[in-house]
């Protein structure tokens, strides 16, 4: 893998480029790696209608990033913390459904970016690895990298 993983969506969307995703809805990470060997720029996750776990996530996120690609993954409905640990273990962004006010938006935010912008914690597990910087710079490069992507 030449270029960071944790980085190449922005860069991408970016550029106005726009993105072609694999959809994945079940819970096996070597699909996942699979459909991010071929044509499409990122893969994403179904947590919200797939049988995609947690555990599920974290393997094919991995996987997903062994080929090269980013990952979106699709949270279930309100559950805005687990956001933040899919994040930590790498994802390129979360898709969040049912953001019906500028509430549930700024909750979302809270919870996918940094201060200032957000309120997401530090503990980047996979995340400072696949980004290719050391903690500080993963920091302050954080919230441009990763993307609270909002279904209305």
């Amino acid at each position: 893998m030449n270029e960071p993983v944790v980085g190449m969506l922005a860069e991408r969307l970016g550029s106005n480029a726009g993105a072609l995703c694999a959809w994945v809805t079940v819970n096996e990470p070597a699909i996942a790696e699979f459909l991010a060997r071929e044509a499409f720029d990122a893969v994403a996750l179904d947590m919200q209608h797939g049988a995609v776990d947690f555990a599920g996530a974290l393997g094919s996120i991995a996987s997903v990033a062994l080929a090269g690609k980013p990952t979106i993954v699709r949270t279930p409905v309100g559950e805005f913390a687990l956001a933040s640990r899919l994040l930590d273990a790498g994802a390129s962004g979360i898709l969040a459904p049912m953001i019906n006010s500028g509430a549930d938006a700024r909750r979302l935010v809270e919870f996918v970016k940094f201060p200032p912008l957000g309120q997401r914690s530090w503990g980047p597990r996979a995340a400072l690895t696949l980004s290719g910087l050391d903690g500080p710079a993963y920091l302050r490069a954080a919230n441009a990298m990763t993307h609270a992507i909002a279904m209305i």
